[in-house]
């Protein structure tokens, strides 16, 4: 993540963070865009990349597609420590997919996977939030 402090004019010291992530997504017709914060979470966003004065309510469906891109962004993230890492192991066991789970997620990232059917305990905490929402 990155981040910087600046001294401010009373002499304070301010941290300013900048997102770790970006993501975007087309639901119902309308364009949401948010920016991430790996320990903050997300911050949705205007079209002009202002801040929203209010977040969306946890049933708004923007929630499945932000959790759909967050859920891909993981398995980017597991496959580039798999990378990495000196694993004799398969990708797909790494992820905790099966072979076929994995290669139809390869086709086609937007097909989530079901709750549970990963051994991967980042990935399955995310998959259980979206599968309940």
């Amino acid at each position: 993540m990155s981040s910087e402090y600046i001294k401010q004019a009373d002499g304070s010291i301010c941290h300013l963070s900048f997102p770790d992530d970006y993501g975007e997504a087309m639901v119902n017709g309308r364009m949401w865009r948010w920016d991430f914060h790996n320990h903050l979470g997300p911050t949705f966003l205007k079209k002009n990349h202002d801040f929203r004065k209010k977040q969306p309510s946890e049933k708004c469906p923007v929630w499945r597609e932000f959790y759909k891109w967050l859920i891909n962004r993981q398995i980017e993230i597991e496959t580039e420590i798999w990378h990495k890492s000196e694993s004799k192991e398969e990708l797909h066991d790494y992820l905790g997919f099966t072979q076929e789970e994995y290669s139809r997620w390869v086709e086609n990232p937007t097909i989530i996977p079901v709750e549970g059917s990963t051994r991967n305990k980042e990935i399955d905490k995310l998959l259980k939030v979206y599968h309940n929402l």
